[in-house]
């Protein structure tokens, strides 16, 4: 942004030494899309960080738990509950 800046206020510069008044544009709002790609990595996002709250929350009751502890782990356990979920969904579907 720093150098549309700099090459609008040149632009001012240079009209204001020929006499001329520089007229700005208003800038126009544009709406930003709402892609389905950005929509589910924000759900994504959103689920992943309430996961982790959950596993914090369990993990911290335990008395010696420290948050660097958690953080240090916190890989592990994400996967390994993702494994559990794996096998869950994989035991439904044989049965």
């Amino acid at each position: 942004m720093g150098l549309l800046n700099r090459i609008r206020e040149h632009r001012e510069r240079q009209a204001h030494k020929r006499g001329i008044k520089f007229r700005q544009r208003p800038t126009p709002y544009v709406k930003p899309m709402q892609s389905p790609l950005r929509a589910k990595s924000r759900e994504l996002v959103e689920a992943n960080n309430e996961m982790k709250a959950t596993v914090r929350e369990a993990f911290m009751s335990h008395p010696a738990a420290t948050e660097e502890d958690f953080d240090r782990c916190w890989p592990e356990l994400r996967d390994e509950i993702f494994k559990q979920y794996t096998m869950k969904v994989l035991e439904k579907m044989c049965t």
